[in-house]
C-alpha cells in the first residue's frame, strides 16, 4: 500500500525569507546610525573675520570661533578675538560668568557662543571658554 505524505513545506523559504527581514533592518538601523554620528559631528573652529562676514546668516546660532586675545576688560566681563596677534578685524566676546584668569592679550582662546547683534556690530555670548597658547 502507498502512503501518501504532504507535501513538504517550504520552511527554508519562509526563514530565509525573516533572514534576510532582519538583516534589512539591522542595515537601516547602521545606516540610520552613521547618518545621525555624522550629522552630529562637532563645527570646525570658525575666524572671527569669517564670523563676522557671515554674520548675518549665523545670528542665534551657536557657534565656536578660535582666535587670539586682542583685548580683554575683567571688569565687564568682555575680551575681543581677532584672527592674528595684530589685531585687525575683532570679535568681542562676552563672558556672563567671569573671565578665566588665564585670559590675557596674545593667548589663543575657543569659544563657544550664540552670535548676536550688539550696538554697531556684533557679539558672541559665550558659554564655554578653552584658553590656549598661541601658534
Amino acid at each position: 500500500m502507498r502512503r501518501l505524505t504532504a507535501p513538504p513545506t517550504p520552511r527554508r523559504r519562509v526563514s530565509r525569507r525573516k533572514g534576510l527581514r532582519v538583516a534589512a533592518v539591522g542595515l537601516i538601523i547602521l545606516v540610520a546610525v552613521v547618518i545621525g554620528y555624522l550629522g552630529s559631528a562637532p563645527t570646525p573652529d570658525r575666524l572671527p573675520s569669517d564670523v563676522l562676514a557671515q554674520a548675518p546668516a549665523l545670528l542665534g546660532q551657536e557657534i565656536r570661533v578660535r582666535g587670539i586675545v586682542t583685548g580683554w576688560d575683567p571688569g565687564n566681563s568682555t575680551f575681543l578675538l581677532s584672527d592674528t596677534a595684530d589685531g585687525g578685524v575683532t570679535l568681542p566676546a562676552v563672558y556672563t560668568q567671569g573671565l578665566p584668569h588665564e585670559i590675557r592679550t596674545g593667548k589663543e582662546a575657543v569659544v563657544l557662543g550664540t552670535l548676536r547683534e550688539a550696538a554697531g556690530g556684533y557679539r558672541i555670548e559665550v558659554r564655554e571658554v578653552i584658553v590656549g597658547h598661541p601658534k
